[in-house]
């Protein structure tokens, strides 16, 4: 699946009812391995930011689908390559909203700006898990 046709996907599954964490884990899971049950499941807790506006289930989903590509290893090994890859990933997904918050990033755009968030969360997951995945992080 291409970039393109992953964001697609995950603002389709955004259409069909899913909130923005699941549509993110529900593209994702090419990458990750998960299956469509256990992406579905995880994402329930982060729609709406945690269902209290608090931090972007987009940026929620793409975080978890970042964990799920990394190796077995080491906790002393994958810890500090789990920071550096959700650093990243966060300072991407500021530099385009301006903040994780997902009150803040309503706030401004309404939910109008929510698909626009889980492409971002999708691009920022296919940037960074080939990498995780490899162990360069």
């Amino acid at each position: 699946m291409t970039r393109e046709e992953r964001k697609e996907a995950a603002v389709g599954y955004h259409a069909q009812g899913y909130n923005c964490c699941q549509s993110v884990l529900l593209a994702c899971r090419d990458l990750t391995g998960m299956d469509e049950g256990m992406a579905v499941a995880l994402g329930y807790g982060f729609g709406s930011g945690m269902h209290c506006g608090e931090v972007c289930g987009a940026a929620t989903g793409g975080l978890m689908a970042i964990g799920a590509c990394m190796p077995e290893g080491s906790l002393q090994i994958n810890k500090p390559r789990a920071r550096a890859a959700a650093q990243e990933f966060e300072g991407q997904f500021r530099e385009q909203f301006g903040t994780l918050l997902c009150r803040e990033i309503l706030r401004s755009n309404g939910k109008r700006i929510c698909d626009a968030c889980i492409s971002s969360g999708v691009d920022g997951v296919e940037q960074i898990a080939e990498r995780v995945k490899r162990g360069d992080e």
